[in-house]
């Protein structure tokens, strides 16, 4: 029981054709943990592999971060 005390689960599921994913995450996972399981979201979405990289690995890191004061 203890094992789950730390984790965090996360259903996508698509109610058209029963298509669902669980993904199972650690509580205290890092930023770049959360960026993979947007990739594997968005993927599973059907969104294109190169667009959800172009998404996450802009060219010109300035443009990604423009709006941060």
């Amino acid at each position: 029981m203890k094992e789950h005390q730390n984790k965090i689960k996360i259903t996508v599921e698509n109610l058209y054709d029963d298509r669902k994913l669980e993904l199972t995450a650690n509580r205290f996972a890092d930023l770049n943990d959360w960026i993979d399981i947007f990739k594997t979201i968005l993927i599973h979405q059907t969104f294109a592999h190169d667009s959800v990289k172009e998404l996450f690995e802009p060219e010109n890191s300035e443009e990604f971060c423009r709006n941060e004061y």
